[in-house]
């Protein structure tokens, strides 16, 4: 199973033009229930970044103490 999931992030700062109505910037990823995410993407308005898992190494799980 896996989720689309959106995360914005909005400014504090009093002076700022945009409001509460336009994020600062945005998060965009699929997560999978295993806790690993793909698709990324960064968007920042003026511009945008993508990304996306080309390779997974499970490493050895070991007990914690």
């Amino acid at each position: 199973a896996a989720w689309p999931m959106t995360i914005s992030f909005y400014s504090t700062k009093p002076d700022d033009a945009q409001g509460e109505a336009t994020p600062a910037y945005q998060i965009g990823f699929t997560m999978y229930e295993n806790g690993i995410a793909d698709n990324l993407v960064l968007d920042y308005g003026d511009f945008a970044l993508g990304g996306n898992l080309k390779v997974l190494e499970l490493l050895k799980q070991s007990p914690c103490e």
